[in-house]
């Protein structure tokens, strides 16, 4: 996932990444599959696991868009 911007950066000045920029992706990437697999370790039922896998992608989703553009 990362990967794309990168290139992304090559080919038009439109994508502007920082060192910054990629340490956040990174981090919260990171963090989001620990918690999966946090969950899926803990968690005993596929429905259970299946919202705890929700959760976190709708949570990263909504750190990304806050971050990137200042949605909320």
């Amino acid at each position: 996932m990362l990967l794309l911007p990168a290139v992304s950066m090559l080919f038009t000045e439109s994508v502007n990444w920082g060192v910054e920029d990629f340490a956040f992706a990174i981090l919260l990437l990171g963090s989001a599959g620990l918690l999966v697999e946090l969950a899926v370790r803990r968690l005993k039922s596929a429905r259970a696991r299946a919202t705890a896998g929700v959760i976190v992608a709708a949570v990263v989703t909504l750190i990304w868009a806050q971050a990137a553009v200042g949605v909320f």
